[in-house]
């Protein structure tokens, strides 16, 4: 089941294609994603929610409160949970709404609509869910389908294709923060792709 909210962004990437071009996409940075989805657009996140430049730290475990690193992201390992930390001032982003999911997988396996977004493989989500707020966990992963499913909706999220909904009530993907490496470090590379919560801010 394709998710309203992807086939409207899509549909608006279309229309920025056909009226700016891929040139001038390229001279103001980012991804058409991010102007489709409301990312950088008129609706502002929740406080405490990721900002471009933003790298991770662990949640929990025995790398708790360190720095996430880029080639510590283990292959089709269940996604991780972190949270965003503020590169100017070093602080933690103390918020649910900071936290995100990491999931690593063949580079080439991603969708090229989403590819562009990710970093040597790695895809990143907001952790909550988008019909009822419920912070999803990494403990929330089905292998076999790789999807996260919700643990109080049962809503289901692709990971691979965009956090897409595939199944319960939901309607609307987890949106996507993209990511890059940025000297072994994993960062936020611009605006989030979609609205961090139950509906648009």
């Amino acid at each position: 089941m394709k998710s309203k909210f992807s086939k409207e962004r899509r549909d608006v990437l279309k229309s920025l294609g056909i009226v700016a071009g891929a040139a001038a996409l390229g001279t103001v940075g980012g991804s058409m994603k991010a102007f489709a989805a409301g990312g950088a657009g008129d609706y502002p996140q929740p406080p405490g929610s990721p900002k471009t430049h933003d790298t991770f730290v662990y949640n929990d475990g025995p790398n708790k409160g360190q720095d996430v690193k880029t080639a510590d992201i283990v292959l089709d390992a269940p996604p991780i949970s972190v949270q965003a930390k503020d590169s100017e001032d070093g602080e933690v982003r103390e918020s649910e709404h900071s936290e995100v999911l990491l999931y690593r997988v063949n580079a080439e396996t991603i969708p090229i609509e989403w590819r562009s977004d990710s970093a040597e493989g790695i895809l990143a989500y907001s952790a909550i869910c988008t019909k009822d707020a419920t912070l999803i966990k990494p403990k929330d992963f089905d292998p076999a389908s790789k999807q996260v499913i919700c643990s109080t909706c049962k809503t289901q999220y692709d990971l691979i294709n965009g956090a897409e909904v595939k199944g319960g009530p939901g309607t609307r993907a987890l949106p996507q923060v993209p990511v890059h490496d940025h000297d072994g470090l994993l960062r936020i590379s611009h605006g989030i792709i979609g609205w961090i919560g139950i509906k648009r801010r």
